[in-house]
């Protein structure tokens, strides 16, 4: 086992350890290449050859190659990332939608109900309570009058909508950049940018 510089000296100097111990020393020198704070690729000394006592020239004047190890490929790793930060984002704007609006297929149905017979209302010289359900139902919750009632629901089901509008925008330019990033810091730096829209 290799535990200090002693122990690795001895090893090199000994012909049956000499091969296991160069292999790793050149374990150690290969580490001290990674990311380092800023996402950068660069010398970042996992503390291999420090513990030893070692500098990266030390190693290879003991006969290690300072390869300078190229990037590793993390196409992987970026693409996953692009995915998650894209779903974080659609879970977002669907969060924000639901603050506005009840969920539901069965109260989208309603919503829309009440619009359309809203409309109707406001174009009907005669309506009657038989023919708008929806718009009268509210008479007395909504608004004092069937009238103020269907004005109140389209002015309701339009704010939404420039509000669901804006979340949209926001959702689709966070997913476009976080999907335009070339590296990891970049699709985080992406994702945070997002602007979403106020109530």
């Amino acid at each position: 086992m290799i535990a200090t510089l002693h122990d690795l000296q001895n090893m090199l100097a000994a012909p049956a350890t000499h091969e296991a111990a160069l292999a790793h020393l050149q374990t150690l020198l290969d580490e001290e290449y990674g990311y380092d704070a800023s996402g950068v690729w660069a010398v970042v000394g996992n503390g291999g050859l420090a513990r030893l006592g070692l500098s990266r020239a030390e190693a290879v004047a003991m006969g290690a190659v300072d390869r300078a190890m190229p990037e590793p490929d993390r196409t992987v790793d970026l693409t996953a990332a692009k995915t998650a930060a894209c779903d974080r984002i659609d879970a977002q704007a669907e969060a924000l939608r639901s603050r506005v609006l009840t969920p539901g297929a069965g109260q989208m149905a309603a919503y829309q109900a009440k619009e359309e017979q809203a409309k109707a209302f406001l174009q009907d010289a005669t309506p009657t309570e038989a023919e708008y359900p929806d718009v009268f139902n509210e008479v007395g919750i909504t608004a004092d009058t069937a009238a103020a009632v269907a004005m109140a629901i389209l002015a309701a089901a339009e704010k939404w909508r420039g509000y669901g509008r804006a979340v949209e925008k926001a959702r689709l330019s966070g997913k476009k950049a976080v999907n335009a990033a070339t590296d990891l810091a970049g699709v985080a730096t992406a994702e945070a940018a997002v602007v979403w829209p106020g109530e």
